[in-house]
């Protein structure tokens, strides 16, 4: 069974917050006398120099990246969002209909990520090359 995690682009700041800084910032919300959860926003006192980008977030500020579970031939964590190279293919990672998808743009088609990566692993691992989020320029290599 793969471990839940996430990782987040703040849109705002243009900032990918990684697990770690999340995974402590829920803890503190939800354990800390001097924090609380208002709501669908987390109020922040002091968060070791991010508490000026996290507070009073709002819905719509913050874009979720789930974990796939796979890791990249350079064992980096491949999440939502990000885009990886699969042999010939360059695609960006989703999640739709209960599956991570590699959505490949004009093939006008899409592949179960974890099939067709293990499928070619041992010939071609996959290579992440970038998100879409810091890296738009490689949507067109999608398109």
């Amino acid at each position: 069974m793969r471990k839940i995690k996430f990782r987040a682009w703040l849109k705002k700041d243009g900032i990918l917050v990684d697990k770690s800084v999340m995974a402590y910032q829920i803890e503190r919300c939800f354990h800390d006398a001097g924090h609380t959860l208002d709501g669908d926003r987390c109020e922040v006192r002091d968060f070791h120099g991010f508490s000026e980008v996290l507070q009073d977030v709002e819905d719509g500020d913050i874009i979720l990246m789930q974990y796939t579970g796979l890791k990249d031939k350079d064992e980096k964590e491949i999440y939502e969002g990000d885009v990886v190279k699969c042999r010939d293919f360059t695609g960006i990672v989703t999640f739709d209909e209960g599956c991570f998808r590699l959505d490949l743009g004009a093939y006008e088609m899409d592949l179960a990520l974890s099939i067709y990566c293990t499928y070619h692993k041992n010939a071609h691992e996959p290579k992440i090359i970038g998100n879409v989020y810091e890296n738009p320029e490689l949507l067109k290599e999608i398109k």
